[in-house]
Parts: structure tokens; sequence; C-alpha cells
């Protein structure tokens, strides 16, 4: 066929199948056109339609497509952006942990040197104490060898043979007692804890096979503590932690506590004198009166209940017996105490010669160095009368020594008092327990100790309460009652972590948290218990 008959000819459109003409409709479900077979056999029930309905169609979802495409474009335009930004931020945020680790990583490597230089130093020092051990101890060796025999004779001659007499027993207990010659040491420590460790790097790693001195160091037949290891000395997570909780230590009540640090705290219970470490206790002393620790010397000073009028000592750290420290004589001791300025301080009791009916008793103070010699001559600081057969009517229940100042907590007049030094006719301060209007009051004292701040924390045995006082003495709030568990306590005393240490009249120990005591109020305290019941 010419071109010319292609361009003068309108050439018609014919069925691909059936070569027949097309007919003006479209099959709808097959998209194409059809002729008049078409509708008799492929196309048999399909849907037709117009061609240019059919077009219409096409071109409108063909627009609509167009448009979902801008649209979407947008959309992941804008992820795309975001992306970016958080991938900015992600950068920045590691460069400035990155950083922060680093100057942390300085900060332990500038204490560890440190501690290093302290513990070389140490060991120099150790060093030379191995090479010449008695070098500290030359004076009373010379003093020694160079005297005769003493002469019982008078007061001086029977103190001088005193001073020697202990100066030689601490000697033998040094060098001679122990099986091996060694000093014992102790490596520097940080300020950097465990814990903080723990949270910097999340992992310790710990020696299976270390030990405490403290376990290797008493009787293996000495009586085992069961409530160790403590939670509040143990647990990582603060935040876990309870605000309080109890642990049963011995099946009678406690006469005392005292509280060191995390590896040295003294119980005495049953008038026996436990010392705990952080994981283990033993039993030290039995029939105790009344002790104090020496933290230079690691050393517990005693009176026992049968001798009262003898006080003695012993190491805690290692093996040793009890020595005699000095004999009061006639006298009695009532407490005992170590501070900062004195080795010892001795609140004393004796019977004076009278000529009345009645007996008149005499309260004394001295102050003795490690030999057992006076520091300063004996203060009388109080007389009173009273009879032998009612154990001293009249005189206070129980005395401590607290900031070189006596208190005496006087349960039976239902107060405590404390004095401007050791003056009973000075008082700084007394405190009855009478809160509000009622003028009667059954406040029975118990125990008293003090705080960080210098206030004085008492707790009242009647009604099982703690009494928060000012170091004035004045009262400021009640900070714990049996609202909060406590019952039958009489001894309190507060760690270096900050934990009240509350013993009861059934040998439970109450442990709590001060802070959490002082800075809420009993209605803070009942809603946060309506809240955790909630959650359960």
């Amino acid at each position: 066929m010419e071109t010319k008959q292609l361009k003068g000819e309108k050439m018609p459109y014919k069925c691909l199948v059936h070569a027949k003409g097309l007919l003006p409709l479209l099959c709808r479900d097959c998209d194409g056109p059809v002729c008049l077979d078409c509708l008799t056999t492929n196309h048999v029930g399909h849907k037709m339609g117009k061609p240019s309905e059919c077009i219409e169609d096409v071109f409108n979802q063909l627009n609509d497509t167009i448009k979902g495409k801008k649209s979407a474009r947008f959309s992941l335009k804008q992820i795309k952006e975001n992306l970016q930004k958080n991938n900015d931020r992600l950068k920045d945020q590691v460069k400035e942990m990155v950083q922060r680790v680093s100057e942390r990583e300085g900060e332990i490597v500038k204490e560890v040197k440190n501690v290093c230089q302290k513990t070389i130093k140490q060991i120099k020092e150790l060093e030379m104490e191995i090479e010449n051990p008695m070098k500290n101890d030359q004076e009373i060796l010379k003093c020694c060898m160079a005297c005769d025999e003493f002469q019982n004779e008078n007061d001086e001659e029977f103190i001088k043979c005193l001073y020697f007499y202990n100066g030689l027993k601490l000697l033998q207990g040094k060098y001679v007692a122990r099986d091996q010659i060694d000093v014992p040491f102790t490596f520097e420590t940080s300020d950097i804890s465990v814990d903080k460790i723990v949270q910097l790097v999340g992992s310790v790693l710990t020696d299976e096979h270390s030990s405490s001195d403290d376990h290797s160091s008493f009787d293996e037949d000495s009586e085992h503590i069961e409530i160790l290891p403590l939670l509040h000395e143990t647990n990582i997570n603060v935040e876990s932690l309870p605000h309080q909780y109890k642990k049963s230590f011995h099946e009678s009540s406690f006469d005392d506590i005292v509280l060191v640090s995390p590896e040295k705290k003294f119980l005495c219970s049953d008038e026996n004198l436990y010392h705990l470490s952080k994981t283990d206790g033993r039993e030290l002393v039995e029939c105790v009166k009344d002790f104090t620790y020496v933290p230079e010397t690691d050393e517990i000073i005693y009176v026992l209940e049968s001798q009262a009028s003898e006080i003695f000592r012993r190491p805690v750290s290692i093996e040793g017996e009890g020595m005699l420290l000095i004999s009061l004589g006639n006298e009695e001791a009532l407490c005992i105490e170590h501070d900062a300025e004195n080795y010892l301080i001795t609140l004393t009791v004796s019977e004076k010669e009278s000529k009345s009916l009645e007996n008149i008793f005499e309260l004394k103070i001295r102050f003795i160095n490690e030999m057992g010699g006076l520091m300063k001559p004996v203060r009388s600081i109080k007389e009173f009368e009273g009879s032998a057969s009612s154990d001293y009517t009249g005189m206070p229940p129980r005395f401590k020594i607290i900031q070189s100042s006596l208190m005496v907590i006087d349960t039976h007049a239902h107060k405590i008092t404390m004095t401007n030094g050791f003056e009973f006719d000075d008082d700084l301060f007394s405190y009855s327990g009478s809160i509000g209007c009622d003028p009667s009051s059954t406040f029975s004292p118990a125990d008293v100790c003090t705080d960080p701040d210098g206030n004085f924390l008492v707790i009242d045995s009647h009604d099982d309460t703690v009494h928060l006082l000012d170091p004035k003495g004045d009262f400021l709030r009640i900070i714990m009652s049996a609202e909060d568990g406590l019952s039958g306590i009489e001894r309190i005393a507060m760690d270096s972590l900050g934990w009240l240490w509350i013993g009861c009249d059934d040998g439970t120990m109450h442990f709590a948290n001060y802070e959490y005591f002082k800075n809420t109020t009993r209605r803070d305290r009942y809603l946060e218990k309506l809240k955790d019941k909630e959650k359960v």
C-alpha cells in the first residue's frame, strides 16, 4: 500500500482476535476494545463502557497518583531532615559522654596515685618499724632496766610500780604473745567507693579468696553473729532500700551500742560485748558493765560487773587477753569514755566516812593516760546522801560522757540533764519530755545519741518514741513512734552511713534511715503507705 493511500484514507481499527471492526465500547474488566464477536465469546458478562468515560477515569487516577507522589515526597524529605537532626544530636551526646568519662578517668587515676603514694609511705614506715621495732618503747625499757625493786611503801611508789607494770604488759602483748613477729598493716583508702566505680563501669571484680583481718583474728569457739551482713551496708542501689527494717540479734536486751565505722561496731547485749564488721561478728568479753573504744590503738577499755573497781583493756583486731589498766581501790567505775583529748575519762563513786546515820557518797572524775597514770588531779564533782542497802538512793541511774560533758539519764525522775563540762551545779539544759499542756509526764528516757549537726536523739522507753532536740536541748519534734514499728526500745546510736540503730528489749535491732524520718511527718509516711497499698 502506498504512502499516499495511507495519508489519504482512514484505516479502520479491527479486533486483533476476530479481525472484525471494533465497536465504540471498552471492556472495563479487561481494559481493552471489543468487537461484536467478543461480546458473545471472550467477554460474555463483562462490564462495558464508552471510551470517553474510561479515559476520564484513567486521567483522574493518573492525577491522583501524581498528587500522592508529591505528598509522599514532602513527607520523605521531612523524615530525612529529622533523621539528620537526631544523628547530629547523638553525635554531640557521644562526644559529651566521651569527655565526661575521660574526665572521670583522670580523677580516678589521680586518686589512685594519691593512694599509692600514701601506701608507699606507710610501707616505708613499716620497714623502719621492722628494722627497729622497739624504737618507740626505748623510754619505758630504759626506765625498767634502770630501776631497782619497788617497795609498796607509799602512794607514789605504788603509782610508779603500776605505771611500769602496765608498760611491760603492753610490750609483752606486742612482742612476745604472738607466734610470729610482724606488725599490723592496713592499706590506705581513698574517697572513691566501690559503689561509685560500679556505677561508672558497671561491674566489680572481687577476690573470692580474700578475707577480712577481723575474720581471722578471733577465736573459732567464740559466738557468731547471725544478723550480718546488713542491708544498708551492702546494697549498692540506694533507691531500692527500705526506709527501715529489723533483724533479730539476741534473746536479751541491749546494754550499749557503739558504732565507729562499718568495720568497727560494738554491741553489748546481756552483759556480753560483741565486735561486728560488715560480714562477721565475734564475742570479745563477757560480764561487761561499761566499755569504750580507742581508735588510735585499736583497743577496747572495759569494766566488768564483778570487778567495778578495776579497768581493763584488750586489743580488737588481734588476739590478746584483757590486761589491767588501773585499779580504783575503794571506788567503783560508773561510766568510762575516750575522746580526742583524753585517753580515758572515768566517772567513779565511793562511800565517804560519816558520823551520821545516812551514808555519804562522792562522785569523782578521773583523766587517765594510756599507762594508767593520772593526766590531771582527781576532781570531786558531787556528794549526796543515801543508803548502801538501797543501792545509792538519790543517784541518777545512768551516765554518759558526751562532748566532754556529763549526760545524766534519770529514768526515775523522768528527765535528762546535760552538765556544762563536769560541773553538776552548772547545767546546759534539762529536758523532761513534757510536751503540750499536760503537766504530768510519763517520759522515761533510756538512752541518748547525737547526729552530725549536734542535735540530740532521746528515746522514751515508756511511749516507744524518739525525741529530737536541738544542740541547746530545745524540743524540735518526735521523729519516730510506735506507729513506725518501735516496741520496747532501750538503746540508740547512729552509724557513719546516717542510719539509726535502735535496740529493743527482745533482742531485736531496728534500723532506720535518719534523714528520711527527720524530713517526713506522720502524715507524710501515712500517705506514702496508702500509695504503696494502692500499687499492690
